[in-house]
């Protein structure tokens, strides 16, 4: 099927900055840890902008390690077993989709950054489209439904470009980084 390989290079463009599941509670919180504070405006505790964005990318570098070590095993069954251009994507899709959720919880269950309470609940909001979009162009590559999937892919790259300008605007691009992999220098 034609949109297999399309699909494939869309779910690597999505990137989702790694996204690693099954972390432990433990990974939240790294040992230069800010204390938070009470805001009354927003109802919940916030942490400085910096201090933030440097626990955030901290779990995206876990994450992506988490997620490339993933990748290669998916890889290697995958090869093992003769799986289809269509049967690898739908894989790819799969196992991108299942481990945005865990990663974006991580980033979601720390205080939010002062003054930008808002853009943090957006990036956390589009990354859950992301990973929901990702699974739904899965199953649309295992039913071999083109039409959905052509417009799935759509919906992936436009909610995926939107949370990577989020990402660099929260100055979290190890999060989010282009295709190539180029994020900020930092």
């Amino acid at each position: 099927m034609k949109m297999s390989a399309a699909l494939v290079a869309a779910a690597l463009l999505a990137g989702c900055g790694g996204s690693g599941g099954g972390g432990t509670g433990k990974d939240t919180k790294p040992a230069n840890t800010a204390t938070p504070t009470q805001d009354s405006s927003t109802g919940g505790d916030t942490m400085s902008a910096a201090a933030w964005s440097k626990r955030v990318e901290a779990i995206c570098v876990r994450s992506e390690e988490k997620a490339t070590q993933a990748g290669k095993q998916l890889g290697r069954r995958s090869a093992a077993a003769g799986d289809s251009k269509q049967e690898l994507t739908y894989k790819v899709l799969r196992l991108e989709s299942q481990l945005v959720g865990p990663w974006v919880d991580q980033i979601d269950a720390l205080p939010k950054p002062e003054g930008q309470e808002q853009a943090a609940g957006r990036f956390v909001a589009n990354m859950r489209a992301v990973g929901d979009l990702l699974g739904r162009t899965a199953t649309a590559v295992k039913q071999d439904d083109a039409a959905n999937g052509k417009k799935l892919l759509k919906q992936l790259a436009t909610k995926t470009l939107t949370a990577r300008d989020e990402a660099r605007s929260l100055n979290i691009d190890k999060c989010n980084p282009s295709p190539q992999g180029v994020g900020s220098s930092s």
